[in-house]
């Protein structure tokens, strides 16, 4: 079992006389920056699938170095998943078919199924996604004259608990991964009409984004990086309820979007 910071993989290791492949393999794994348990038995572990829409570029690159494949395949991966959308790794097909067939039980891409979606007379739709673990967010797609804005959630439910706000309501509330904020904009974007693409990214949707800060930054970037979608931070909008402190972050983040503050009451007793 391999883990480096938020990424781990699966890798068949053997410590039998002679396995001169494995040992090449695990070679290849630690030089990737991973580091390793050996397994109680020679048999082989396999970690939980690596939802790959949560990793960003160099991430990737130390995936595919750690399954013994050269770094331009991150490349290529990263650009079928954010550029192309394709979330099926048989339809990538410059990548090999044994990669192709390890990707297919190593990891997953993380678009979010649709539970539920609801059409206003405007055009807009609201979108209800199901989580991994079964709890659900919405996003929404707003198309208006020259551009269609997507909005993402940042948190299942809401941490702040504003008494007027219906997010709050939501019981257990949690932050969402990089992966899941990704995953929204790759699920939305499968929701477009053929002749339409998203242009504007709002996150105003359920939860606090400056309370989940780091994985927030870690999505703006992934969303906004050239080898991907290449959003204009120019075209992003992030929504606070007025969190001084990650105001002061996001600042100094040189993420370069938009800052929206709702002021909802004169007080913060209120």
């Amino acid at each position: 079992h391999l883990q480096r910071g938020d990424v781990s993989i699966g890798c068949e290791i053997s410590v039998s006389t002679g396995a001169e492949h494995e040992t090449q393999n695990l070679a290849k794994c630690l030089s990737a920056g991973f580091g390793y348990t050996l397994p109680m038995s020679t048999e082989a572990r396999t970690a939980a699938p690596v939802d790959l829409a949560g990793l960003d570029l160099e991430e990737l690159t130390r995936f595919v170095q750690a399954l013994g494949e050269p770094a331009f395949r991150a490349r290529q991966l990263y650009a079928w998943i954010h550029r192309r959308g394709e979330t099926a790794f048989a339809a990538m097909t410059d990548l090999g078919r044994a990669l192709r067939a390890r990707l297919a039980t190593r990891a997953t891409i993380g678009a979010r199924p649709v539970a539920r979606e609801t059409r206003s007379v405007d055009g807009t739709c609201r979108f209800r996604l199901r989580l991994a673990d079964d709890r659900g967010i919405e996003s929404v797609l707003i198309p208006e004259a020259g551009r269609v804005t997507a909005c993402l959630s940042t948190q299942a439910g809401c941490v702040l608990r504003c008494r007027f706000c219906l997010t709050a309501q939501v019981p257990n509330a949690r932050n969402l991964t990089a992966g899941e904020i990704v995953g929204q904009v790759l699920a939305l974007r499968r929701a477009l009409e053929p002749e339409a693409r998203l242009t504007h990214l709002v996150l105003m949707g359920m939860g606090e984004p400056l309370a989940n800060f780091p994985q927030t930054a870690k999505a703006l970037g992934m969303l906004t990086a050239p080898e991907g979608l290449a959003f204009s931070p120019r075209r992003i909008t992030l929504s606070t309820a007025g969190l001084v402190p990650g105001i002061r972050r996001l600042a100094e983040s040189g993420l370069g979007v938009n800052l929206a503050v709702s002021l909802n009451a004169t007080t913060d007793a209120l």
